[in-house]
């Protein structure tokens, strides 16, 4: 497109008659003698994607003769303007500075907005096209650094990038300049490879295998994580390895993380930078890795034990890794899924483990510690500082005691038995928010409910930016007010009238490290917390009887949070009998109020007390993993119920308080108590059926106590039952003989379209055995069979053929 915004002439004739007719035939004449001449001169600068500019031309004509002025104007302005043009095109500053930086700002500015600039509207655009034009470049880097960059700023940049550009170079060359790219942080750079790895995974495997540096695999190794370690796998293991090797290699790779010692190992250090080494030996792993021959999971085990671990060390290191998880006496893991079981194989195929030291606390996990009891508050902190524990562990070891026995931990914080704090700072760490409510339950639940208002104070005054929590994270004030509730209950102060106050006293010298009373006082009677601590004062307003609590529950106007108050204010002052008082909700018709209104610590709670005093102690665990099975899979399960809509915790609460009435004075049996427990949720007629179906939802299961609660269900029932079980597990086997043939098909017969199609036209593999097959892979390689799909001719019949297995 050729463009001149002002034209000016200056014409001087002495004979006005010819002044007259040039004004009079203007029209024809510019069209004639100015247009045309114009458009041939220019026409061959409007064929590249440039734009030129050219700010004044101002061109002298000489005299010319009125008789041969319409003759002569044209060709005099042809000549005068191809001598004030260069030979060749416009003089320009430079190739990369005008030509190409022009090019490059459309190009910029497209992948930000979605159209090109104004200046190129008539033109036909192709993202492709641009792309292959700045790799052709004499210098592209600055280019790619540039859109890099916006691709780190702008998400969307990126997306548009991938769905419109097919080159591989371009984008391979533009990650390799995201890594490098100062300005953006490792937030947006993990981002930018996650994304790569969900669409375009082998740019950055390729990118692997062509660094030339470890630098550049040591920037990548920064933003790896579980998720874009296995996607790597898969991508790098696609051909010439052998069946199921990637989900074998990234459950190597998550193991050696696990079970490295808390502590660290000398030559690697903790586990933080343990993980950073080994993602980038992994990296350095794959770029050395050689395409010519098929890999085995043997050597794959050994080359990658050598690669992280190096030859002097990697026996030793290795097996002090092994003998930190659960073993048996033989030394064979304590976990039997296939993949464990496999890594032990390859272990003693290649005699990389020594035998092992068997001591009986080796053989126990630290759940089955939980769960047998600690006589001695002491042993807790025993667990806390072993280094043989994983924090995962730990964490677990936790949650079990505050489930089944709560006591223990809060004797041992009471105790005040680590002087140093460390037990304190171990347990604040690990513990969980739900946890750690579930443990205030048990201490008192208007002590939960002060901690409850507390968080929500603090959360409040984070999101509001008050200058007294500035400087820290969202992480960091969670975790400050962890270490100040398990202080609070170590020095007592939560039976305090005050306690509200020293709570917030204790978490200001967690958060500062200083006392500063004024500061505490000023915040403690501030309007917004002077209102919550008195909407904690229910407990002060006497005792509440039964028929006093039903007036006011049965008044529309009381807001539900004024409900909620009065109903633990209730249960706190019947905390000696809490199955006496569901009983009496019960009686009067609020035991489905109860249950919607209570937080789940508090009726964990409630559900822990009655159980222990049904079975106790010592059976709690069991019943209490049944209780957890059924509310897990309420949905599954909901069609056995019989009786109403009543909900189900209110069903667990009201048959626990009635069984507890009507028990003799001598125990029965677990088993009995637990059909009893069927028969009033779903008749008796039913038992067989619903504990099938409980053994379906809850096989899965790794717990112990869980393990065990399922076999006295299965132990106690028909025969039937233990058949279908066996036929349970012949469906586990048969779902894993699946797996193994998809893995085998994608290697062999599924490579390409027409391969595929052939395989569904053969006629050796029986019509069921395909349909089970290609329901399988939709459910467990949806990404690969998207693929499949999409390299299929369009308007294919065989998509109807499809369609009709699945």
């Amino acid at each position: 497109m050729i463009r001149i915004d002002n034209i000016s002439f200056e014409f001087t004739t002495p004979d006005e008659k010819f002044a007259h007719e040039l004004y009079a035939g203007w029209d024809v004449f510019c069209r004639h003698c100015f247009e045309q001449v114009v458009e041939e001169c220019l026409s061959t600068y409007n064929k590249e994607k440039v734009l030129y500019e050219i700010e004044q031309l101002e061109l002298d004509l000489g005299s010319i003769p009125e008789e041969y002025f319409y003759r002569e104007f044209p060709r005099r302005l042809k000549e005068v303007l191809l001598k004030a043009l260069p030979t060749g095109g416009l003089q320009r500053k430079s190739e990369t500075e005008e030509n190409g930086g022009s090019r490059l700002d459309n190009l910029l500015f497209y992948l930000e907005y979605g159209y090109p600039k104004a200046e190129w509207a008539d033109e036909d655009f192709s993202l492709s096209e641009e792309l292959g034009w700045l790799l052709s470049h004499s210098a592209p880097e600055q280019y790619i650094i540039r859109i890099a960059s916006l691709c780190l700023e702008k998400e969307h940049v990126f997306h548009r990038l991938l769905w419109q550009a097919d080159n591989a170079d371009v984008l391979l060359r533009i990650y390799a300049a995201s890594l490098s790219e100062p300005s953006a942080g490792l937030h947006g750079k993990h981002r930018f490879l996650t994304r790569l790895l969900e669409t375009r995974p082998g740019i950055p495997v390729r990118f692997i295998h062509e660094a030339t540096d470890d630098a550049s695999l040591g920037e990548m190794a920064e933003l790896l994580d579980s998720v874009s370690v296995k996607q790597i796998m898969v991508t790098e293991a696609e051909e010439h390895a052998e069946v199921d090797l990637p989900p074998y290699w990234h459950y190597l790779y998550e193991w050696l993380i696990r079970y490295y010692p808390y502590n660290g190992i000398a030559m690697f250090g903790g586990k933080a930078e343990f993980t950073n080494h080994l993602h980038h030996r992994l990296l350095i792993f794959i770029r050395k890795r050689n395409y010519s021959f098929c890999l085995s999971k043997a050597e794959l085990t050994v080359s990658f034990l050598l690669e992280v671990f190096g030859p002097t060390y990697y026996i030793d290191v290795l097996n002090t890794i092994y003998y930190l998880q659960p073993y048996r006496a033989d030394g064979s893991p304590t976990h039997d899924g296939y993949f464990s079981q496999e890594l032990y194989r390859i272990f003693l195929q290649l005699s990389l483990l020594h035998q092992p030291a068997v001591t009986k606390e080796n053989t126990l996990s630290v759940e089955d510690k939980a769960s047998s009891g600690l006589k001695d508050p002491t042993d807790i902190m025993d667990i806390l500082q072993d280094a043989k524990c994983s924090d995962a562990d730990k964490r677990m070891f936790i949650r079990t005691i505050v489930k089944e026995q709560p006591e223990i931990l809060i004797q041992w914080l009471r105790l005040g038995i680590t002087p140093n704090m460390t037990g304190i700072a171990i347990v604040a760490a690990l513990i969980e928010v739900d946890t750690m409510n579930c443990m205030l339950a048990a201490l008192s639940f208007n002590t939960l409910q002060a901690v409850e208002v507390m968080r929500n104070y603090l959360r409040q005054q984070y999101s509001e930016e008050s200058d007294w929590l500035k400087g820290i994270t969202e992480t960091q004030l969670e975790l400050l007010l962890r270490q100040s509730v398990l202080m609070w209950i170590r020095k007592g102060y939560y039976r305090l009238p005050n306690r509200f106050d020293q709570l917030l006293n204790l978490f200001y010298q967690e958060l500062t490290g200083k006392e500063d009373e004024a500061i505490v006082t000023r915040l403690s009677a501030s309007q917004p917390l002077k209102e919550i601590k008195e909407g904690l004062g229910l407990e002060q307003s006497g005792r509440w009887s039964i028929q006093r609590l039903q007036e006011i529950l049965s008044v529309s106007v009381v807001t539900d949070d004024i409900k909620r108050k009065l109903l633990v204010c209730f249960l706190e002052q019947s905390s000696k009998d809490y199955a006496e008082a569901v009983r009496l909700l019960h009686a009067c018709g609020l035991s489905n109020s109860l249950c919607r209104l209570i937080s789940q610590p508090i009726w964990e709670e409630v559900l822990r007390q009655s159980t222990v005093r049904l079975v106790g102690l010592e059976n709690t665990a069991l019943l209490l993993s049944l209780f957890d099975g059924l509310m897990a899979h309420e949905r599954a399960l909901s069609s056995y119920w019989k009786g109403g809509s009543k909900p189900l915790k209110a069903r667990l609460l009201v048959w626990l308080v009635e069984t507890i009435r009507l028990q003799e004075t001598h125990k029965k049996p677990v088993v009995e108590y637990i059909r009893s427990l069927f028969a009033d949720l779903v008749g008796r007629e039913e038992i067989s059926e619903v504990i099938l179906a409980l053994w379906r939802e809850m096989g899965h299961t790794d717990s112990p106590a869980t393990e065990e609660i399922l076999h006295l269900l299965v132990d106690n029932e028909s025969r039937q039952i233990r058949l279908m079980k066996t036929d349970y597990k012949e469906w586990l086997r048969q779902a894993e003989n699946d797996s193994n043939a998809v893995q085998m098909l994608f290697k062999s017969r599924w490579n390409t379209a027409d391969d595929f199609i052939e395989w569904l036209d053969g006629t050796s593999i029986p019509y069921e055995n395909k349909s089970g097959l290609l329901r399988h892979t939709i459910t467990e390689q949806p990404a690969k069979w998207i693929h499949l799909l999409r390299d299929l001719p369009h308007e294919s019949q065989y998509i109807t053929a499809i369609a009709g297995y699945v």
